[in-house]
């Protein structure tokens, strides 16, 4: 939060994100730190942050940006209940409910979504209202919409650049856009089940699938 400009700002976002993580772990369990697949995915975005800072610090020296700011440090929670999902908090905080990466076919795909994710802390920080109120609307709307707000080769690229598949990001959508439609298909067809699908996917408990 010390990225933002006007200590109202720091104060009514440290506020939230305080009373969100409190919030989230009394309604969410997440992996441990040392679990393998948050210290693999970890690895990779500590790499993909060094990597976007070191682009910034290059291009400043070149006098093509005036950007003073890096990118901070980036926290990755991994949530074991809950819809597919993931969202960004302004302290640096990532958040992915491990039934999306089950619903994903590679770590590329993951990793696109990652990047996403992380793209937002190069965002003017004030922008983070918008994005507190998305994370307050959590499973509202279609999943393909919100990770579409970066275009695929914009996170193609980036993709690239810690050698992984440039074209995960868009194989992504593809599936969470199939994933869209049979969720609401199935609503259509009969609200009560899905409703009930609803809750039970809140409190029960993912576990995790090896990619094939």
């Amino acid at each position: 939060v010390d990225h933002l400009i006007y200590e109202k700002d720091q104060a009514e976002v440290t506020q939230f994100v305080e009373n969100y993580l409190n919030f989230a772990n009394q309604n969410n369990r997440f992996l441990r730190d040392d679990n393998e697949i948050v210290v693999d995915l970890q690895q990779q975005m500590d790499l993909l942050v060094e990597k976007i800072n070191q682009d910034k610090a290059q291009k400043r020296a070149q006098n093509k940006s005036n950007d003073p700011s890096d990118i901070p440090r980036t926290k990755l929670y991994i949530a074991v209940n809950g819809a597919p999902n993931a969202f960004s908090l302004p302290d640096g905080s990532v958040v992915m409910n491990l039934s999306l990466i089950n619903l994903l076919a590679s770590k590329d795909e993951v990793m696109g979504i990652l990047i996403h994710e992380v793209s937002h802390f190069e965002d003017n920080f004030l922008r983070w209202r918008n994005e507190l109120q998305r994370v307050g609307s959590v499973g509202a709307g279609p999943l393909v919409e919100r990770f579409q707000e970066y275009k695929a080769d914009f996170v193609g690229s980036r993709l690239k650049a810690i050698g992984m598949n440039g074209q995960a990001m868009s194989s992504a959508l593809e599936r969470l856009a199939t994933y869209d439609k049979q969720r609401i298909e199935a609503l259509n067809n009969n609200p009560f089940n899905r409703l009930m699908n609803g809750i039970a996917k809140r409190f029960s408990l993912e576990t995790y699938k090896q990619y094939e």
